[in-house]
């Protein structure tokens, strides 16, 4: 199986950032770049986004590694951290 680099920058939303919601939600968008996001964000939310190493996030919740297998354009969503991943192709 495949595994991040820990040191590998992802962008995460201020509501992770500061341990208030769980990521539910990861995208890789075209170019590659990850996002792990509560999901719960509005557009201006968006804007706040921090820039991390994926290790500190693997730390709190390890079942995020799968993420390593997305494709550009692809993402995953959850209920919240008790539920499975539903995988999806952005549009």
């Amino acid at each position: 199986m495949k595994k991040f680099k820990h040191d590998y920058g992802v962008f995460i939303c201020k509501h992770v950032f500061k341990n208030k919601s769980s990521v539910d939600l990861v995208i890789r968008d075209s170019d590659g770049h990850w996002q792990f996001l509560c999901g719960k964000d509005s557009k201006k939310d968006l804007d706040e986004c921090h820039l991390v190493g994926v290790e500190h996030l693997l730390k709190f919740d390890p079942t995020l590694e799968i993420m390593v297998e997305l494709k550009p354009s692809e993402g995953a969503e959850r209920s919240n951290s008790k539920y499975g991943w539903e995988f999806f192709e952005l549009n």
